[in-house]
C-alpha cells in the first residue's frame, strides 16, 4: 500500500525494520546479500541526511552593484545585516546568512597583511605624484611579498590619471577612509591621502609618515584595529570574532562589522538572523564581486557556484544584463557545470534568477521627462520594461559569453541556454525604496505606497517556491531509492519463504529435472557468455579508447578557441596587457584577462559536452540493455521449465521461481543512475585539475617575460600576444594528461558502481534461477529439519508484516508563484 505522509517514510522505521527483523535473517540465510544490502542502506541514510540541506543561494554581480543591500532587503527589512555601501573591492569572501531564532555573528578578520597592502598602494600613488618624504625609499622589500613588478602595477593604479585607474584609485581610498574616519565619503579627490597612510601606519604599529594628528575618533577606531591586528607587538594570524544577540552591544558591533569602519577588514561573514525566508531553508550567500581584485574572486566564487549553489541571483543594474554580467556566469563555472548534466537536466537543478536593480534611478529619470505620471507608476513601468528587456537579451547575452572570441556556440551549449531561460525568474526590483517604505521615515519617504510595489515580496516568494521544489526533488529522489530498496527486501524474504514453504520432493524427480534443467541451460549460457563477451569489451576496451580519443578531439577544439581569444586580445590596451604578464596572466580592469581561468573553462568545455551526452549516455544505456538481457534469458529459462515440467506432471515451485526473477529485475532498476554521483565529482576535478595544470605554466611564462624586462620597450603589444599564442600549445600539452586521468578515474568509478549495483550479486542470473529451481541437497536437507523450517518461516511472516510502507513521492506544497 502507498502512503503519502513523510512521518511514515521517515528513515528510522525503515532502519529499524531491517535492523530488527531482516538482517538476521540475511545474515543466517545469505550473508553476501546482506552486506549488499548494508551498503545501499548507508547510501540511502546519506540521502535521507540531506533532505533538510539549506537552499544555497548565491548572489553575483559587479562590485557595487547592490548585492548586499538586496540580501539585506530580503532578509532584514530596513536593518541591515551584511556590509553594504559601495566601498570598492569589499566583499573579499562570501558572506552567509542563515536562520536562527535568535540573532548572531561570527567574523573571521583578515590579517594585517591585507591592511599592510591596502597602505602600500596608497603610499606607492603618493610617491609616484611626488616627491618622496625623508627616509622614506620604494624597494621591493616593502612590497609585502609581491612580485616587484606587480606592487609596481598596484602603485600605477592609484597614479594613474586614465578613468579606469582613477576609478580604482578612489576605490581604495574609500576603504582606508572607511577604516580611519568610519565615513567612506568624509573627503573628495586624493587630497586626505597622506591622513589615510598615517591612520592605516598606526593601526599596523608602524611610525607615521606625514606627522598626521588623528582626532579623537579617528584614533579611537585606529585603536580599534591596531587591536585586531597586534598584539605583544606581533601581528597576529586571522581572527575570528562571535557575537549574540543578547550581548548588549549586538547592535552597535552588527553595524561595525556590516557597514560600519570594520568592514573592509572582513575576511568572512556568517550572520545568523530570524527572518521569514530564511526559515524555509534558504541560505543567501553574498559572493566576491567583478571587482574583487587577485584570486579570491575566482577561487571562492567557483567554489560555491560549482558545488554548493542550488540558485544563482544574478544582480544587475537596470540596464540589464551587460557584457560583464554574462561573462561573470561564464567564469564563475555555472555554465560549465549545467554543461556537464546537459544530457540529464534532473541531475542538476541549480537555476537562473535575474534581480534588475535601481530600477528607481529609471523612475526619478522619466518623471522628469513626463510629469503626466506619478512615479509610482513610472516605476511599474520601469519594471515590466526591465523584465521584457532581460527576456530579449540573455540567450544573446549567454552565447557571446560562452564564445571567448564571437564564434558560434555547439548545439549542446544552446540546449543548456534554453534550459536555463526555462527555469529562469527575473525580478525587477528596489531594494532602497522597500527599505524606506518599512522605515516610515517623513524626512525620506518611499514614494511608494507599498512594500509589495518594491517587487522585493515577489523576489521572497520566489526564493521560497525554488526552496520548496528543491525539497520536493530530494524528496521524490529519497522516496524512489526507498521504495525500491523496500521491495528488494521483500522480494529476498520472498523469495526465502517461498524456498523454506516447498516440499522436499523425491530423489529421482530431482535427478529428473536437473537433468532436463542442463539441457535447456546450455544454449542460454552460450547466449549469455556471447552478450557477456560483448559487454566487458565495450568496458574494458572500447570505453577507455573513446575516452582517449575525446581528450585529443578536445585538444584540438580548445587550442582552436583559446588562440582566436588571443588574438582578440590585440584590441586591449598595452597597460591591460602588461598588467596581466605582471599578474601571472589575470587582471581585472576595463577588459578582464584571465587566461588560467579560460584556458581551463574552455578545456573543460568539450570534455563535458561529449561526456554527459554521449559517453555517460552509451554507459547507462549499454549497462541498462545488459541487465534488461540478464532479465530476459532468466524469463527464457523459467518459461522452458515451466512448460516441460506442467507436460511431464513435475511439480516446480513457481512462486519461488518468479520471486528470482523479480529480484534481478529490481536490483537492475539500481543500474538506472549509474554515474549520476560521478558528474559531481567529474566537473569538480576537471576544474580543480586542469586549473592546476595550466596556472603554474603560465605563471613560470609570465614571469620569465617579466625577467627577461619583455614587458617594456617599443613592440611590447607583439612580444605580449606572440607569448600568450605560444601558451596556448604549452597549456593544452600540459592539460590533456590531466585531462585523461579524470576521465579514466571517473570511469573506473562508474564500473565499480556498476559492480557492486547489480553485477557482483548477479554474476551468473542464469545459475540463481536454476538455484530457484532446483536446489543442492545440502540446501534441500537443511530446510527437512521441521523445527528450523517453522523458525525461519514465522521470522519471514513476522518481517514482511512488519515491513514499513511504500510512499507516494507528492509535493510539499504548491506555492503558486510562477517560477
Amino acid at each position: 500500500m502507498l502512503e503519502s505522509n513523510r512521518d511514515e517514510a521517515d528513515w528510522e522505521p525503515l532502519e529499524r525494520w531491517y535492523t530488527d527483523h531482516v538482517r538476521p535473517l540475511l545474515e543466517r540465510l545469505d550473508a553476501t546479500r546482506a552486506t549488499e544490502i548494508e551498503t545501499d542502506l548507508e547510501r540511502l541514510r546519506q540521502t535521507h541526511e540531506r533532505l533538510n540541506d539549506e537552499l544555497c543561494t548565491c548572489f553575483l554581480g559587479s562590485s557595487g552593484i547592490g548585492k548586499s543591500t538586496l540580501i539585506n532587503a530580503l532578509v532584514a527589512g530596513h536593518e541591515e545585516i551584511v556590509p553594504a555601501g559601495g566601498v570598492g573591492p569589499l566583499t573579499a569572501q562570501a558572506l552567509t546568512v542563515r536562520y536562527a531564532d535568535a540573532g548572531s555573528f561570527e567574523a573571521k578578520y583578515h590579517d594585517a597583511g591585507k591592511l599592510n597592502q591596502l597602505r602600500f598602494v596608497l603610499e606607492g600613488g603618493l610617491r609616484a605624484k611626488a616627491a618622496q618624504p625623508d627616509g622614506v625609499a620604494a624597494s621591493p622589500d616593502d612590497s609585502l611579498g609581491l612580485p616587484f613588478d606587480e606592487a609596481d602595477e598596484l602603485r600605477s593604479e592609484v597614479s594613474n590619471e586614465d578613468d579606469e585607474s582613477g576609478s580604482r584609485a578612489e576605490k581604495f581610498r574609500k576603504q582606508a577612509r572607511l577604516l580611519v574616519t568610519g565615513d567612506q565619503n568624509s573627503s573628495d579627490g586624493d587630497s586626505d591621502t597622506p591622513y589615510l597612510v598615517d591612520g592605516l601606519r598606526q593601526a599596523l604599529g608602524q611610525d607615521s609618515l606625514f606627522n598626521s594628528e588623528l582626532t579623537a575618533d579617528d584614533a579611537a577606531r585606529v585603536k580599534r584595529l591596531r587591536e585586531l591586528l597586534i598584539r605583544d607587538g606581533n601581528q597576529w594570524p586571522s581572527r575570528t570574532f562571535t557575537l549574540h544577540e543578547g550581548d548588549s552591544h549586538f547592535r552597535a558591533r552588527l553595524a561595525e562589522h556590516a557597514t560600519g569602519f570594520l568592514s573592509p577588514m572582513i575576511e568572512s561573514l556568517n550572520v545568523q538572523w530570524k527572518s521569514e525566508l530564511l526559515a524555509h531553508g534558504v541560505a543567501l550567500v553574498d559572493l566576491p564581486g567583478l571587482g574583487i581584485a587577485g584570486d579570491v574572486y575566482r577561487d571562492v566564487t567557483q567554489k560555491y557556484v560549482k558545488e554548493r549553489a542550488k540558485a544563482i541571483v544574478l544582480v544587475v543594474g537596470n540596464r540589464g544584463i551587460t557584457e560583464s554580467d554574462a561573462q561573470l556566469l561564464h567564469a564563475s563555472g555555472f555554465l560549465n557545470r549545467l554543461l556537464h548534466s546537459a544530457y540529464d537536466t534532473s541531475a542538476d537543478m541549480a537555476s537562473l534568477i535575474i534581480a534588475v536593480t535601481r530600477i528607481d534611478d529609471i523612475a526619478d529619470d522619466q518623471r522628469t521627462k513626463d510629469k503626466t505620471k506619478t512615479k509610482r507608476e513610472h516605476f511599474a513601468i520601469a519594471q515590466e520594461q526591465s523584465r521584457q528587456h532581460v527576456l530579449k537579451q540573455i540567450r544573446s547575452k549567454l552565447e557571446e559569453a560562452w564564445s571567448l572570441a564571437g564564434e558560434a556556440v555547439s548545439g549542446i551549449k544552446r540546449q543548456v541556454i534554453e534550459t536555463v531561460v526555462d527555469r529562469m525568474s527575473i525580478f525587477p526590483v528596489s531594494a532602497p525604496q522597500y527599505r524606506k517604505c518599512l522605515a516610515q521615515d517623513e524626512d525620506d519617504p518611499a514614494f511608494i505606497q507599498l512594500p509589495a510595489a518594491s517587487g522585493i515580496p515577489d523576489m521572497v516568494a520566489g526564493l521560497r517556491a525554488r526552496a520548496e521544489l528543491e525539497r520536493d526533488d530530494r524528496w521524490r529522489c529519497y522516496v524512489e531509492a526507498r521504495n525500491l530498496l523496500i521491495e528488494r527486501l521483500l522480494s529476498t524474504l520472498r523469495v526465502i519463504q517461498h524456498q523454506w514453504q516447498e516440499d522436499s520432493r523425491a530423489e529421482d524427480e530431482s535427478e529428473r529435472l536437473l537433468k532436463q534443467l542442463l539441457h535447456f541451460l546450455q544454449p542460454l549460457r552460450e547466449e549469455f557468455r556471447v552478450r557477456q563477451g560483448a559487454f566487458r569489451e565495450f568496458l574494458k576496451a572500447t570505453l577507455p579508447q573513446r575516452i582517449k580519443t575525446l581528450v585529443t578531439d578536445a585538444k584540438l577544439t580548445t587550442q582552436k578557441s583559446i588562440r582566436t581569444y588571443v588574438k582578440s586580445l590585440g584590441e586591449a590596451h598595452v597597460r591591460t596587457l602588461q598588467a596581466a604578464v605582471s599578474r601571472g596572466g589575470t587582471f581585472r580592469g576595463g577588459r578582464d584577462i584571465d587566461l588560467p581561468t579560460d584556458f581551463a573553462l574552455t578545456f573543460e568545455e568539450p570534455i563535458a559536452e561529449v561526456w554527459g551526452t554521449t559517453v555517460l549516455r552509451e554507459i547507462r544505456q549499454r549497462t541498462g540493455d545488459f541487465a534488461n538481457d540478464c532479465v530476459e534469458l532468466v524469463d527464457k529459462l523459467i518459461e522452458q521449465v515451466i512448460g516441460w515440467a506442467t507436460e511431464n506432471g513435475v511439480l516446480v515451485n513457481e512462486a519461488s521461481i518468479s520471486g528470482q526473477r523479480e529480484a534481478i529485475r529490481l536490483d537492475s532498476q539500481k543500474l538506472k543512475a549509474i554515474g549520476s554521483s560521478a558528474v559531481g565529482g567529474l566537473r569538480e576535478k576537471v576544474k580543480n585539475q586542469l586549473t592546476q595544470a595550466i596556472e603554474p605554466t603560465i605563471r613560470r611564462r609570465c614571469r620569465s617575460f617579466v625577467d627577461a624586462q619583455l614587458n617594456k620597450r617599443s613592440g611590447v603589444r607583439i612580444r605580449i600576444l606572440v607569448m600568450f599564442d605560444e601558451l596556448v600549445t604549452d597549456a593544452v600539452d600540459l592539460a590533456a594528461p590531466h585531462a585523461e586521468a579524470i576521465l579514466l578515474g571517473c570511469y573506473r568509478e562508474m564500473e565499480d558502481e556498476m559492480r557492486r549495483a547489480f553485477f557482483e550479486a548477479h554474476a551468473d542470473p542464469l545459475q540463481e534461477a536454476a538455484d530457484a529451481i532446483i536446489e543442492s541437497r545440502e540446501k534441500r536437507e537443511r530446510r527437512s529439519d521441521a523445527t528450523e523450517r517453522v523458525a525461519v518461516l514465522s521470522q519471514i511472516e513476522l518481517a514482511l508484516l512488519s515491513s514499513p510502507p511504500l510512499t507516494i513521492a507528492t509535493g510539499i506544497t504548491d506555492s503558486g508563484v510562477k517560477l
